[in-house]
């Protein structure tokens, strides 16, 4: 089977990670904190996603 999507599933949470990452310090600094919470929510979501899809892949390394 072709590898690629979950690598590529892999690689997309962490960019939505990263950018989530990057709006919530930019919405924080500009003092508005409440709605920073938002993006730091989906931050932990994405990186949770990533880490639980390669969990998947390295324990079923045949699919």
């Amino acid at each position: 089977m072709n590898k690629k999507p979950p690598h590529f599933l892999e690689i997309l949470w962490v960019i939505v990670a990263v950018a989530c990452l990057g709006l919530g310090i930019k919405t924080a600094l500009e003092n508005r904190m409440n709605n920073s919470l938002m993006f730091f929510i989906f931050t932990a979501i994405a990186i949770t996603m990533y880490a639980l899809r390669r969990h998947l892949r390295k324990k079923n390394p045949s699919s």
